[in-house]
């Protein structure tokens, strides 16, 4: 029985596997970086507060701790908003 494809089909096949491994891991790769840039996690923005308040003032000079309002500061990569207090 003759054969279908030349024998030069076995390296393109290789190279084409090998194309896409690359482009697969270099689009993975790539995304990832994206996703850990300041674009994405908007460090270095001022975002604006939606009510004023000075931190300087209850953080630095009354020294309350940023847990007290801030919940998630530790386990979360931003601290977001602050919890509601029951009056």
């Amino acid at each position: 029985m003759p054969q279908i494809f030349p024998r030069s089909s076995n390296n393109l096949v290789r190279a084409s596997l090998l194309g896409v491994l690359l482009l697969v891991g270099g689009l993975g790769a790539t995304g990832w970086f994206v996703n850990q840039s300041g674009y994405v996690t908007r460090e270095g923005l001022d975002i604006e507060q939606p009510v004023p308040f000075s931190h300087k003032h209850h953080a630095g000079e009354l020294g309350i701790d940023c847990r007290y309002c801030h919940s998630r500061s530790r386990r979360a990569t931003t601290p977001a908003f602050p919890r509601r207090r029951s009056a």
